[in-house]
């Protein structure tokens, strides 16, 4: 594909819709300053201080950024996150993106938010160096998954914010 072709195509980006389904997680970024180590006085343990978090999207989310960054101009999220801190997190960065509808993207009571926090160590001139990450994840089954529950998905939700009335 040359060039011309490229931006022919790229073109009619902003009049797409899509729809991203799948797992979206919160990355939560970490930034430490390792000039600003301490020692706790409670443990005998290094202290590490964080001086900048940055939330983003993650997973689903990622695909959805960058389909953000291409321009199309509208994109579904179609997931949950839990009813949390992470969740208002990620479902407040996932509403700045442009062209980006929640209808079908809940909240669930019954689940946490999938978050991957990743601590970076930043320091002038050199490039940031990952840390042991610490995930919080969904270990047992939902109650939306147990016999007798209503599935967080419902086609009325999918409906409405797929097809207008």
């Amino acid at each position: 594909m040359g060039p011309d072709r490229f931006e022919q195509i790229a073109r009619h980006y902003a009049s797409l819709r899509i729809a991203v389904a799948g797992d979206f997680c919160l990355d939560r970024y970490l930034e430490i300053d390792p000039a600003r180590e301490e020692v706790s006085i409670e443990t005998g343990l290094p202290v590490r201080n964080v001086i900048r978090v940055r939330p983003q999207p993650g997973a689903a989310g990622t695909v959805l950024g960058n389909l953000v960054a291409l321009g199309v101009g509208e994109i579904h999220a179609i997931g949950f996150c839990g009813d949390d801190g992470e969740g208002y997190e990620l479902r407040r960065a996932l509403a700045a993106l442009p062209g980006v509808r929640l209808d079908a993207f809940l909240t669930s009571p019954d689940r946490r938010t999938f978050t991957y926090c990743k601590p970076l160590l930043v320091g002038p001139g050199q490039p940031p160096r990952e840390l042991e990450r610490l995930d919080s994840k969904n270990w047992s089954t939902a109650n939306w998954c147990k016999p007798n529950r209503r599935p967080i998905y419902t086609r009325p939700a999918l409906t409405s914010a797929w097809w207008p009335r």
